[in-house]
């Protein structure tokens, strides 16, 4: 911990409330240690022959693409990271009640990757949540999250890596209900168990 503290933190993860886990290192400061286990964070063991890969966390739960495209400078790439975890949001869909456009999404995520590389950073983008089959906004929700994923995800440049992170929690083509809160969107810890270590398993 003593080299953590006089370090810049080397790996950051943004997004809306999925990585925000209102955990271990929330940007709310008086949430600190409430809830590790709500939190992919913990559970992802990054280059674990380095020292200072504590993933810092900058999630906040809500937010749009765009919203966090106008705060990453701030927030993330003014601490010089060198790893930024981006987190594709679920929120294009249900946030504001009209669903942004898929081209629109795609512009604001390539905008992101484009402000972590210009920093000197390299980006992972991971995949937004899907929700379970019974969740009130699906099927369009899921549809539109995988055909964004298939079909737009794939013009993005400058990725060092990708996590699709409904792999490990798919049943049936949704989130697994016993890996989602009984909100239906979430994961469970179990879900974020599973979550950490397939985005550090997708690192090069």
């Amino acid at each position: 911990f003593d080299y953590l503290m006089l370090c810049r933190p080397n790996h950051q993860s943004i997004g809306d409330s999925i990585p925000e886990g209102k955990t271990l290192f929330s940007p709310n400061l008086s949430l600190i240690l409430t809830d590790v286990t709500s939190y992919w964070q913990t559970y992802a063991a990054v280059y674990t022959s380095m020292r200072n890969t504590l993933i810092n966390n900058k999630g906040v739960g809500g937010n749009t693409s765009a919203q966090i495209l106008s705060r990453l400078s701030a927030d993330v790439l003014s601490h010089s990271p060198r790893l930024v975890y981006l987190h594709a949001s679920t929120n294009d869909y249900l946030g504001g009640g009209t669903p942004i456009s898929l081209a629109a999404r795609t512009a604001n995520i390539q905008a992101c990757s484009d402000a972590i590389n210009a920093a000197g950073a390299r980006g992972v983008l991971i995949n937004a949540m899907y929700g379970t089959s019974t969740n009130s906004e699906n099927p369009g929700l899921r549809d539109y999250m995988l055909d964004w994923w298939n079909n737009y995800r794939p013009s993005l440049t400058g990725e060092y890596a990708t996590a699709d992170i409904m792999q490990p929690l798919l049943s049936g083509g949704y989130m697994a209900d016993a890996l989602t809160q009984s909100y239906k969107i979430h994961p469970t810890p179990a879900g974020y168990a599973l979550i950490g270590p397939y985005i550090a398993a997708s690192l090069p």
